[in-house]
């Protein structure tokens, strides 16, 4: 239950990121929003190992769900974070797209970067 509840912590705190530090709303899918979202995923995930680590002796196959927890609770909280906000410049389907197409990458990006921390670290088992 404790990885579900830091699943959803990070993911919440993830989105909170993105959507103040990224134009993830915009109607372009840039790089500039995959390099800031890589940034904050190291440091998140990097926060997350670092708590499991202090914690006690956990296992590297037991964290690896931790990564689809975070992919899908990103994805769920971003696409309300996106329905409620209002996109007044909306011109034609890819302008609407767009927001969500951009945060599921962002968010398989993000679990991918927990998988490959925990991957190589070595002080976990």
């Amino acid at each position: 239950m404790k990885k579900v509840f830091y699943s959803f912590v990070g993911a919440l705190l993830m989105c909170m990121c993105i959507f103040i530090f990224t134009d993830i709303l915009s109607n372009t899918i840039s790089l500039k929003t995959f390099l800031i979202a890589c940034f904050l995923s190291l440091i998140l995930n990097g926060l997350f190992i670092w708590i499991w680590r202090h914690e006690g002796v956990f296992l590297k196959s037991g964290l690896y769900p931790s990564a689809l927890y975070k992919v899908f609770f990103m994805v769920v909280i971003g696409f309300e974070i996106i329905s409620v906000s209002d996109k007044p410049y909306i011109m034609d389907a890819w302008d609407g797209m767009s927001p969500y197409v951009t945060l599921v990458l962002v968010s398989l990006m993000h679990g991918c970067v927990l998988l490959v921390m925990v991957k190589w670290n070595k002080k976990l088992l």
